[in-house]
């Protein structure tokens, strides 16, 4: 690649990181709003940019620091504050709240900013994950508020509009994002079974709920995927590595 051609190159994928961040500024912006079903599919859509961008930087052999620090200020706002906004709003909305712990919310921001800022200062090697990864928060996070919106399964959403459990899934998610707990990837170095047992039992378990819970599939399959990372971690001993 020539000194003319890589700027070029790093614009692109660039691009789609800002998009990112626009999409979490939008997400911040509707919260705000009250309008949390915007908010959660603006996030949704944050998480596909931010898939693309590194996608795009790849094929295009445009990885750069430039990239990677701008990747990580894009997903504070896109995967920390806007999920923050949206639970600050269930909890200030909650009359069995006080309105001091509706800032519980923004705990889960800070780690998932301390995270980023950890992730960036070591060299990272490793395929997988330490501590939950802050896309995977948001998701939950979005999944909630999209099945409190649009699920017809009361018992489900009953629990989602509790205060208590707002706050009690911001102090999880705050520990388990900076908790040293070895989480398995999504990507796949080749389709055979072995080496590859937790992440199809995952993808598995995942398509098989999908047809009878649907949108509420989204959160679970978060609880799921960290349950089944507690025993990838336990058992990492005994995995062969790639």
């Amino acid at each position: 690649m020539t000194k003319s051609t890589k700027p070029i190159r790093i614009a692109a994928p660039a691009f789609i990181t800002l998009m990112n961040w626009f999409a979490g500024v939008m997400a911040i912006i509707f919260a705000m709003k009250g309008m949390l079903a915007e908010a959660a599919l603006s996030i949704l859509a944050a998480s596909v940019f931010d898939f693309f961008d590194g996608m795009l930087a790849r094929l295009l052999n445009a990885q750069s620091d430039l990239g990677v620090q701008l990747d990580s200020l894009a997903d504070a706002v896109s995967f920390g504050l806007a999920p923050g906004f949206i639970i600050y709003r269930q909890l200030s909305e909650n009359p069995e709240i006080s309105p001091i712990l509706a800032y519980v919310a923004f705990i889960p921001a800070a780690a998932a900013v301390l995270r980023l800022a950890i992730f960036n200062t070591k060299t990272q090697n490793e395929q997988d994950f330490f501590g939950l990864a802050s896309p995977a928060f948001a998701l939950f996070i979005i999944g909630i508020t999209l099945s409190t919106e649009l699920s017809s399964y009361q018992q489900f959403t009953n629990l989602f509009q509790s205060g208590t459990f707002w706050i009690t899934c911001s102090l999880i998610s705050s520990v388990l994002m900076l908790l040293p707990l070895r989480m398995f990837s999504l990507k796949f170095k080749h389709l055979k079974w072995k080496q590859n047992e937790y992440r199809y039992i995952f993808l598995l378990i995942s398509l098989a709920i999908f047809p009878f819970l649907q949108i509420i599939t989204l959160p679970l399959v978060i609880v799921l995927y960290i349950l089944i990372s507690v025993l990838y971690h336990f058992n990492y001993k005994h995995i062969k590595t790639f």
